[in-house]
């Protein structure tokens, strides 16, 4: 922070001798807002992911770096299976495992679905999103995932 001051310091007395007093003003006042102090993350929407699956104990999944902006934070995953066959449901097993502690939160949804799955009070961390499929329906599908702060890549 120091450095930082000393460098805009300097930068802004090099502008007294280019600058009127109106735009040193305006330069100023912008040159502090920069420094507010904001969040290195942004929320992030992932792309579509899919499912597929033909046979119990199918899977797939994608990794998540989770920063939220307090010690906890939501993972929203939108989701939509479905089995393709006439009378099959779909039923998938979600699973978000944090990857050092091995800890993780299960959620089944046994049949299709079209909506919106949250995984509540999760701590800061690296996990990966697991979906695996609990029958031998063919099971088709798309899942989407939204944080408040990090990334999610596959």
């Amino acid at each position: 922070m120091v450095r930082t001051m000393s460098l805009m310091v300097r930068t802004m007395s090099l502008m007294v001798h280019f600058v009127g007093c109106n735009q040193l003003t305006f330069l100023i006042v912008l040159t502090l807002l920069f420094m507010v102090p904001f969040s290195v993350y942004a929320s992030v929407t992932s792309t579509q992911y899919r499912i597929s699956a033909t046979k119990s104990g199918d899977w797939d999944g994608i990794f998540i770096d989770f920063r939220p902006t307090g010690s906890t934070g939501n993972v929203n995953v939108r989701i939509n299976q479905y089995g393709i066959h006439s009378g099959e449901q779909a039923n998938i097993e979600w699973r978000l495992l944090h990857t050092k502690t091995g800890a993780d939160k299960r959620q089944s949804i046994p049949r299709d679905y079209n909506g919106t799955l949250t995984f509540t009070d999760v701590p800061s961390g690296d996990y990966q999103l697991i979906w695996e499929s609990k029958t031998n329906n063919d099971t088709e599908g798309w899942y989407q995932v939204t944080i408040a702060a990090g990334k999610v890549y596959k």
